[in-house]
């Protein structure tokens, strides 16, 4: 009896201070767990980044204890109340430990467990995942797939190039003439957003994705253009066979690491005048005895590609001045003689006309640049212009022919070049061809003073055509038309 007595007297602390601890995942809604009584078949399918934990009863004064989850440590005071944890990775799997402020485990170790679909096998089967040392898609591109190589053309979009530091054709489309556009297998955008497209232009579209390294059912992800709004050419599909995910893929149901490897495929486009519509799709296989089959693909994301239209001239009024003369000869009496007949001329000297004129967009500098720098001049620009990606200033500088407003429609012509300064305005320089009135005169003949009669009259006036410089100011009538449209909406 005397050593039972003494038992109870050593075994008195354990019952008089009993303690628990409680977490609870999810805040303050959250179901609240003691660790020492977590279901074996409670699992958890997302990863589980932080969670609230207390202790009771609560220590007065409170004590500072210790959560241990792998190589992670935190502590949170004994005071009764719930408190956040927060670690850098998830815990799920691992196992946790409460300690004391001494460090000694006062409780645990227990573990949250994963779902069996986010295990590949269940609880009992943890399978790890081996990242590749690029740990995103765009690392992937920039620092191995295309290193040194790609390039954001202002506004144009990106270019693989060929480089001083990586002259290795990465890429069966490399050069100035090619865009590329990049996603990933969910369809998000890679690098840079999709820009505003050229209608005719080369468009290479990538798709980089994860795959199991040294699996035969390697999921493969395609570009497929939809429809091609111009005749030349051919629509090229992508005709991968593809995986629906990577957990369907046929993996070894033993193994426990899975090593995943950065896959990529790139697609080229028919050029298109009008929007570019694709979506990235997906196929997948399925095992029918010993044969594989392909199922319907899957469309992961539908993309568009906002094409801007290349404009290959524009219809321009203005007004110039030119120095050809058109003078009025009339048969006149005289003032100093009533009696005598004088040729009078009017309307002499320089000229403002009203003008409607066609600009071809045909650069000679951007020929020129062409000639020079063949790979950094996108085709369309020999013969048109397009808003999305415009001449420079000083490349705007082009032939022009146009026609008199003022006369009868043809007696006026022009022909020249125009500098457009701004949007919409240019200075036209040019010559001007027009039908204009002659006085065939005599050495000696002096106008109001020289007697002529009516029938010399008639002999010696005439209308010929004749050339002189011109210049003047044009407004594209397209701004014309916004400008009266803005208006009428008002």
């Amino acid at each position: 009896m005397k050593h039972i007595f003494s038992l109870l007297l050593l075994l008195s602390p354990v019952f008089l201070y009993s303690q628990t601890f409680k977490i609870r995942i999810g805040g303050a809604a959250g179901q609240e767990l003691d660790i020492s009584a977590i279901p074996a078949t409670l699992t958890f399918p997302n990863g589980i980044g932080s969670f609230e934990i207390k202790k009771e009863p609560a220590d007065n004064p409170a004590q500072s204890f210790r959560v241990v989850a792998g190589n992670t440590t935190l502590t949170f005071p004994t005071d009764g109340d719930f408190h956040p944890l927060s670690f850098p990775a998830d815990i799920r799997e691992i196992d946790i430990t409460i300690n004391d402020a001494a460090g000694a485990v006062t409780a645990g170790p227990f573990r949250l467990h994963k779902s069996p679909e986010d295990t590949g096998g269940g609880a009992d089967g943890e399978v790890k995942i081996d990242m590749p040392t690029d740990k995103t898609a765009t690392e992937y591109l920039v620092n191995t797939l295309f290193k040194d190589q790609i390039y954001d053309t202002e506004d144009v979009g990106l270019k693989l190039l060929l480089t001083s530091r990586n002259s290795r054709r990465t890429s069966r489309y490399m050069g100035h003439q090619y865009i590329h556009l990049f996603f990933d297998q969910h369809g998000n955008s890679l690098i840079r957003s999709i820009p505003l497209g050229v209608g005719k232009d080369n468009y290479v579209v990538h798709v980089v994705y994860l795959v199991p390294k040294e699996n035969p059912l390697r999921i493969e992800y395609r570009a497929v253009q939809n429809t091609a709004d111009i005749e030349e050419g051919t629509v090229i599909r992508g005709d991968g066979d593809l995986q629906n995910s990577l957990r369907l893929q046929h993996l070894d149901p033993d193994k426990k690491t899975v090593t995943l490897e950065w896959a990529h495929t790139e697609t080229l486009f028919t050029p298109s005048s009008f929007d570019i519509n694709f979506d990235i799709v997906r196929n997948a296989f399925q095992l029918k005895g010993e044969s594989l089959e392909v199922t319907s693909p899957v469309v992961v994301a539908s993309k568009v590609i906002k094409v801007k239209k290349i404009y290959h001239g524009s219809i321009d009024v203005g007004v110039l001045k030119t120095s050809l003369e058109n003078p009025t000869f009339m048969l006149t009496a005289s003032d100093a003689d009533p009696n005598l007949q004088v040729i009078k001329r009017t309307n002499s000297g320089s000229r403002v006309l009203a003008s409607a004129m066609y600009t071809f967009y045909l650069s000679p500098v951007v020929l020129i640049e062409k000639l020079l720098m063949p790979e950094k001049v996108r085709n369309y620009k020999l013969e048109g212009r397009s808003f999305a990606d415009d001449h420079k200033i000083y490349e705007r500088i082009y032939p022009t022919v146009g026609i008199g407003l003022n006369d009868r429609l043809l007696d006026n012509i022009f022909l020249g070049g125009k500098w457009e300064f701004i949007r919409g305005g240019s200075v036209f320089l040019g010559y001007h061809w027009g039908k204009v009135n002659t006085l065939e005169t005599e050495p000696g003949f002096e106008f109001e003073k020289t007697e002529v009669s009516q029938a010399a009259f008639d002999l010696k006036t005439n209308m010929q055509w004749k050339g002189a410089f011109c210049f003047g100011l044009n407004l594209d009538v397209r701004i014309i038309a916004n400008l009266f449209q803005a208006t009428a909406a008002r």
